[in-house]
């Protein structure tokens, strides 16, 4: 709780000082308001915003393609599967936004775009377990801290869940290299585990490639905006996440 008001002002507090820097003082050019610079971007901040589209985009959209792969029928079968284990969500302790999403009225379909990590990890641990690894409830894989040299899909998708614990339990708007390291390899390998059992059927992206391509791509200003929205909306839901999830564990307590 504590962690997550720091972040969240911390955050606040950057956005405002942005905020400041772009607003030309009197003495100043007029400016194109299309060309918004991005002010005060340190390295620590960019490693941030890299961080954060690797979890916020790339994750998203594998994860996304994973359960589209795994579970047959589209979202017909999905809203059928999560409305008849409601139950099983029930220790999930859903948001009223994330009810929402899950159960629509008026027998609404429940759309893969509008599930984020959070929701998508509670769906697949609590109701389409066989689905995404036979007898992994059974077995009491999911929930864990993966161990060093554990492989499997499952492990894969607890080692995103770390990092997001990891990255948005930070109290710093910063994120210095070796942390960056860190947290990018293991998602990349996680992410390369995730893209080896998507049906080609549901997407011809390489989510390697999409890694790749990203450690290098600049974060321009439209760019940085968006994150920078996102990144408040997942701050502001981040103590929901810790009680979703119950059991969580952070990554920083090894790096």
């Amino acid at each position: 709780m504590i962690i997550t008001i720091f972040l969240f002002i911390s955050f606040r507090i950057v956005q405002n000082q942005e905020i400041r820097s772009t607003v030309p003082s009197s003495d100043s050019p007029t400016t194109n308001p299309n060309e918004i610079i991005l002010y005060e971007s340190t390295p620590g901040r960019i490693n941030l915003f890299k961080i954060a589209r690797l979890l916020l985009d790339v994750c998203n959209d594998a994860m996304r393609d994973l359960m589209q792969s795994k579970i047959p029928g589209g979202e017909l079968e999905l809203t059928k599967k999560i409305a008849s284990s409601k139950a099983n969500l029930a220790s999930s302790r859903l948001s009223k936004n994330q009810k929402l999403r899950l159960f629509p009225p008026n027998n609404g379909q429940v759309q893969y775009q509008s599930l984020d990590f959070t929701l998508m990890y509670a769906l697949v641990r609590n109701v389409f377990h066989e689905e995404i690894e036979p007898n992994s409830k059974k077995n009491n894989k999911w929930g864990k801290r993966p161990t060093a040299g554990e492989v499997g899909l499952v492990v894969a998708i607890e080692s995103i869940r770390g990092c997001r614990n990891a990255f948005f339990g930070h109290p710093s708007m910063e994120v210095d290299k070796r942390t960056l390291n860190k947290l990018w390899n293991t998602i990349e390998s996680a992410v390369d585990e995730i893209d080896k059992h998507i049906d080609k059927s549901v997407t011809q992206k390489c989510y390697k490639k999409e890694v790749d391509k990203m450690k290098t791509d600049p974060i321009d200003s439209k760019l940085h905006s968006k994150l920078h929205q996102e990144l408040g909306f997942q701050i502001e839901e981040y103590e929901n996440l810790l009680k979703m999830e119950g059991n969580g564990f952070s990554f920083f307590q090894s790096i």
